[in-house]
């Protein structure tokens, strides 16, 4: 009999929400640097900007940062807490989990290692995986690498079948324990697809795990080295890593989650909440996204030829319901157009406490990227965060 699976309702489940002991650091090992030595009183908006950032801050955001780049020149802003018991501010240069806007970053790494010759988007990811684990899930004899990487496989959520959602929440309270890709995996043996490979559009973060062993087998080596081997070093990006080993890196904003929205966060960095994966568990600060986001956008930037970034922006429709806006998806980048132009972005929402968002405004050729350390259960940060994005656009456009 086949699994079935269902929404997680989490503020209906009961949990022991203080049942970890809050995590200890030094103030100091806060201390990083702005790489970019940007003077933002000098932007003709920072006055604007930062009342708008400390609107959204106080109702509720532990702390945040934020940079924007317009004609103008950069502007970045900081406000809050990245560790409420050791007193540490949060600064523009903080590093912060990134949720699924890793998904960008994968995308963008498949599409750099296809330009190298180390695999093609379009081979059948069975190619590069055991034939049990193809036996087991849905669709994944027919599913191309890219049909992964856009959502189009039709393949299961594992974070939505019943025993995923229930070990997710419970593993708040286990923070020594973080499944392996394999036992998330399991969670979807035998349930059935949504749809056949390229028939449909379903968002899944299991098709990021997939890619992970896909991308690993195919090249030899960890996805942690692949990042570092082909993004992060030939991109300067030193404030950002990817290291499903550990839950935590040093410097890094603790995450807060207020569980139950009633204003009472705790502190849930260590905690899995899916974070330790392809689909979820870069880490990285607001001046090396602005740097990786331009790298995948330009072709003159010199790290991806322009075929690699027309692979990455080969929409596949995204259903959306909302009559003023459509949706398609590329590799981990999603484009939306509007009445009054497009964006390039993805979002991402973690449930150990985090929030961010990368954003290109492709008419305005304006870049707007955030992370925050705080989440909710009922979205509620996530809704702020959203608020803050209106706030700037009625600033800048």
């Amino acid at each position: 009999m086949r699994q079935k699976l269902i929404p997680i309702v989490v503020l209906s489940l009961s949990m022991q929400a203080c049942s970890i002991k809050d995590p200890t650091y030094d103030v100091n090992s806060y201390n990083c640097s702005d790489d970019f030595a940007v003077d933002s009183s000098l932007h003709p908006h920072n006055d604007a900007l930062l009342q708008a950032m400390s609107e959204i801050q106080s109702q509720g955001v532990t702390g945040f940062s934020a940079l924007i780049h317009t004609a103008d020149g950069f502007w970045v802003g900081a406000l809050g807490k990245a560790d409420i018991a050791a007193n540490a501010s949060f600064k523009t240069c903080t590093k912060s989990m990134l949720g699924s806007t890793t998904k960008t970053l994968v995308g963008a790494l498949a599409a750099k290692l296809q330009q190298e010759g180390l695999i093609n988007l379009s081979d059948k990811a069975s190619n590069y995986l055991d034939a049990a684990l193809v036996k087991e899930v849905a669709n994944l004899d027919q599913v191309t690498i890219e049909q992964l990487l856009n959502h189009t496989s039709g393949i299961p959520e594992y974070l939505l079948a019943i025993s995923g959602g229930l070990d997710l929440i419970g593993n708040m309270d286990n923070p020594d324990h973080s499944p392996s890709t394999m036992e998330r995996l399991e969670y979807i043996y035998g349930v059935d697809a949504y749809f056949k490979p390229g028939n449909g559009h379903h968002y899944s973060n299991t098709n990021y795990l997939l890619v992970d062993l896909v991308l690993e087998n195919a090249t030899g080596k960890p996805l942690s080295q692949l990042f570092d081997e082909y993004m992060f070093i030939p991109l300067g990006l030193n404030s950002t890593v990817y290291d499903a080993s550990t839950s935590y890196t040093p410097g890094q904003a603790q995450g807060y989650l207020d569980f139950f929205d009633n204003g009472k966060f705790r502190n849930n960095t260590l905690a899995d909440g899916g974070a330790r994966t392809a689909h979820g568990g870069a880490i990285s600060n607001v001046f090396d996204l602005y740097t990786f986001f331009n790298a995948i956008l330009d072709s003159n930037a010199g790290y991806l030829t322009q075929a690699s970034i027309d692979a990455i922006q080969n929409w596949t429709q995204h259903p959306y319901n909302n009559t003023s806006k459509t949706r398609h998806y590329g590799l981990g980048l999603v484009k939306t157009t509007t009445d009054t132009g497009s964006y390039y972005s993805h979002d991402g929402l973690l449930l150990n406490g985090y929030n961010a968002n990368i954003i290109y405004y492709v008419e305005q050729q304006t870049t707007v990227i955030y992370l925050a350390n705080s989440a909710t259960g009922s979205y509620k940060v996530k809704g702020l965060m959203g608020d803050f994005t209106k706030k700037v656009e009625a600033i800048l456009f």
